[in-house]
């Protein structure tokens, strides 16, 4: 009965953390199996909602690298960067000077090193493309800790 929305609610707008992880959770039900959590959290401002920050994990134990997870989640990325639009975080802007342009990242990785986890920023579309500038920065190899990124809206 939670995915039967009343007749009001049906042309609503409006996003909530519910429809955000269940959207989540349906698209990435392999990966919930072995062990991703799906967390949605929404950001404040002046009282009310901006965006939410979502954050899929595995647990330390079930750590997958990302040759083993790749061809769920840029399923997944393409299905999510066509249905919501997603925050670019500004502080994490890189320029591509031959291009002259700039290259919003608005998805976190963080990567299980050697000692301890260290987190990089990449652009959703360079994900999906596989296409990672500059080579390297996300191998199959990499065993991954959390896949983060924030929602504004639908599109």
């Amino acid at each position: 009965m939670r995915y039967i929305k009343k007749y009001n609610e049906s042309n609503s707008e409006v996003l909530d953390e519910q429809e955000i992880k269940d959207f989540c959770e349906m698209n990435l039900a392999y990966l919930l199996d072995d062990g991703l959590r799906v967390l949605v959290s929404p950001d404040y401002f002046d009282l009310k909602v901006i965006d939410y920050k979502v954050t899929l994990s595995f647990r330390l134990y079930a750590n997958k690298r990302w040759g083993q997870i790749k061809d769920q989640v840029i399923p997944f990325l393409t299905h999510l960067r066509n249905e919501y639009d997603l925050v670019a975080d500004l502080g994490n802007m890189k320029v591509d000077y031959s291009q002259k342009v700039f290259l919003k990242n608005n998805i976190r990785i963080e990567i299980i090193g050697l000692e301890n986890t260290y987190p990089d920023w990449f652009n959703i579309d360079d994900v999906i493309s596989e296409k990672i500038v500059p080579a390297g920065r996300l191998q199959d190899d990499y065993k991954i800790y959390t896949i983060q990124f924030k929602i504004k809206g639908k599109k």
